[in-house]
């Protein structure tokens, strides 16, 4: 047995005994519990894109989402926008500026958010949003990551900023 699977047996055994949680349990152990993705090899082959309602400007102003993608390769910012919420019109504005200043990226990288995907269990599967719809006619594939565990509600936009 690989010491990795006897850590993995360890953790198991004191999750049985309802001591510690899983996430408190593998970091005693060090082992991570997130899967760790692979970036993108060149510049603008996948984008990720999110946004992030937050108080922006301290009270000095309304409250306001902050749409923002990100270069999967470089961690390059290459579009940032602020719009009173999030949505689908913020998203196509917010593609549009980037495709008319890099081209169509290869893959958009998002939220489960039902801007990019439908979530209603009984929904069609070959159903699609609008921004959906508008990434396929541009032939961009869309991958949806899991990001809610992402800290504070600035979340995935703050940790690139």
């Amino acid at each position: 047995m690989s010491q990795k699977e006897v850590k993995r047996a360890q953790i198991f055994d004191i999750l049985k005994e309802g001591k510690i949680s899983q996430q408190e349990a593998s970091q005693r152990m060090g082992i991570s519990t997130r899967q760790v993705r692979e970036r993108r090899a060149r510049f603008g082959e996948m984008i990720q894109i999110d946004g992030s309602p937050h108080d922006w400007f301290e009270g000095r102003s309304e409250k306001c989402t902050l749409i923002v993608f990100i270069d999967d390769a470089t961690g390059r910012l290459t579009q940032l926008r602020f719009m009173p919420t999030e949505t689908t019109q913020g998203y196509m504005s917010v593609l549009h500026a980037h495709v008319l200043r890099y081209g169509a990226p290869a893959v958009l990288y998002s939220d489960k958010h039902s801007i990019f995907r439908i979530n209603a269990k009984e929904a069609d599967p070959e159903a699609e949003t609008q921004f959906s719809r508008a990434a396929r006619e541009l032939g961009v594939s869309r991958h949806h990551g899991d990001w809610t565990r992402a800290a504070g509600s600035e979340g995935h936009v703050a940790r690139a900023l």
